[in-house]
């Protein structure tokens, strides 16, 4: 209905905003830490960062999506199980994520002085790990708020989440910063951990009240525990999977780039200009589909648990066309502001080149995130995670053949061949399940055409004004006004997905 339509758009506004100001915050803050502990201190604590997110991804994986389903299924008979669906879950989020936790405080020493050969790492990585059962948990409630459509709640959490890691961090480090890296890092670990806790405790408190008044207890007469491990185990050990060959194809592009060879300092220039800073930026706008695509979720599981496949294609296909037409406009200005892009936010042009390189890659990387949404929606996670295994395999292998050979093309080759594969899978998978279609012209073509005629004159009259970052901000938001303009023009947007739109926005 258009009343679900509203709602799903509006939490999606709600939480895209909230996105985009962790992220801006969470730039600075790297900032003001980077001022702090220097490049070796943030060299160290991004290796213990490594180490934290494989816990993160073998404590908490498939603990949200079966949270979102069961609930979706509960609500669809009155929710007066919500309570009992609640408990399951969490009791199984605190089951695996209590062994993980005990596990990597465990092997800290050894993770730190052989994994990464620094003992420094070993306090902050212990510190990190009482983090896991509240980080799962939370993962758990998340799901539940998903369902729920409580984007504000979900917000206010980040939120406080974010202000309680920066103030605990700054005092920590004005504290401890002059007694060495190793006090740094675990000054930080502080801060992330004791900002979990509150952000989890903030979490269960805000949905326990809900639940108070929204249901009442029912008398438990299946198995839940067994369908929340039958929908988290497969996508949690898909993800332990994929997690542990991303790292392996991490390690092994700065070592293939040396026996290229290149020396270790290059190497790891080259890495990080690729994968910690232009990549960064270019996946910066992608927040606004990955909360659209989030909220996705629950949407398209509800639609699929009535049977409505009218509805699932009406949502599907509409929001396909939005991803396409906001992945081609921030391509186009990747592609011909990259320039001046790359000098507003670092300073200098060394990422230009790759921004221009990797900007006919947008729209496959946004929209990916956009169909993986509606598959898991559709109850495909187990397809959504082999896709991405298959992906982070080939990369790997890919990587281990490619970059001792031809070094950074060898990479920059891995990244298309890998993004492009599972792309293609899942807009495969998605086609053949929910028998949806686009139109190539109005939704493909006509948008390039319209990118590139908003953008190329202006950049070229940018050129000439040689404007700074004042003037870079004002030429995107105009092209993107002009982008707009062409679309209508050209009936890509046309008169029904205006008032579509603004219907979303009328009270009522």
């Amino acid at each position: 209905s258009m009343k679900r339509v509203k709602k799903l758009i509006l939490n999606t506004i709600v939480l895209t905003v909230s996105a985009l100001v962790v992220r801006t915050i969470g730039l600075a803050f790297n900032a003001y830490i980077t001022g702090k502990v220097g490049a070796a201190g943030m060299g160290l604590f991004g290796l213990i960062m490594t180490v934290y997110s494989l816990g993160i991804t073998f404590a908490s994986s498939g603990i949200r999506t079966a949270t979102t389903r069961l609930i979706v299924s509960e609500d669809a008979r009155g929710g007066r199980g919500n309570r009992a669906v609640m408990r399951r879950c969490m009791a199984f989020a605190l089951l695996v994520s209590i062994s993980i936790c005990a596990l990597m405080f465990m092997t800290a020493p050894f993770v730190g002085r052989v994994w990464i050969d620094d003992v420094r790492t070993v306090n902050a990585l212990r510190v990190l790990a009482l983090s896991l059962p509240f980080i799962a948990v939370s993962a758990s409630l998340s799901g539940y708020f998903l369902t729920k459509g409580s984007s504000v709640k979900m917000a206010s959490i980040q939120m406080v989440e974010l202000v309680v890691r920066i103030v605990i961090c700054i005092v920590l480090l004005t504290l401890y910063i002059d007694r060495g890296i190793a006090y740094a890092c675990a000054a930080i670990a502080i801060g992330s951990t004791i900002s979990e806790i509150c952000s989890c405790l903030l979490a269960w408190a805000l949905c326990s009240s809900e639940m108070r008044r929204k249901s009442s207890e029912k008398p438990v007469t299946e198995r839940i525990f067994g369908k929340v491990v039958r929908i988290a185990v497969p996508e949690a050990f898909g993800a332990w999977i994929k997690s542990i060959l991303i790292t392996i194809e991490h390690i092994l592009i700065p070592n293939g780039l040396k026996k290229s060879g290149s020396s270790t300092d290059t190497a790891l220039a080259s890495y990080g200009l690729v994968s910690q800073m232009a990549f960064p930026l270019l996946l910066y706008p992608s927040c606004i589909l990955s909360s659209l695509s989030t909220l996705l979720i629950p949407e398209i599981a509800r639609s699929h648990t009535l049977g409505n496949q009218k509805h699932i294609r009406y949502m599907a296909v509409k929001t396909l066309r939005l991803a396409l037409i906001f992945s081609f406009g921030v391509a186009g200005l990747f592609c011909f502001f990259s320039e001046p892009l790359a000098q507003a936010v670092y300073g200098n042009t060394d990422t230009a080149v790759y921004l221009r390189l990797f900007a006919p890659l947008i729209p496959v990387m946004y929209i990916d995130t956009t169909v993986d949404g509606i598959l898991k929606g559709l109850d495909q996670q187990v397809r959504v995670m082999r896709i991405s295994i298959l992906d982070a395999a080939l990369s790997a292998l890919l990587v281990w053949i490619l970059v001792p050979k031809y070094a950074l093309a060898g990479y920059l080759v891995t990244i298309f061949v890998g993004e492009i594969v599972n792309f293609y899978l899942s807009l495969r998978a998605l086609i053949r399940i929910a028998d949806i279609r686009l139109h190539i012209m109005r939704d493909v073509a006509l948008p390039i055409l319209c990118i590139c005629a908003a953008t190329l004159p202006l950049s070229i009259l940018f050129d000439y004004t040689g404007g700074g970052a004042v003037m870079i901000l004002v030429f995107t938001i105009a092209a993107m006004l002009l982008y707009y303009v062409q679309l209508r023009m050209t009936s890509c947007i046309d008169k029904e997905d205006t008032k579509w739109f603004r219907s979303i926005f009328k009270s009522g």
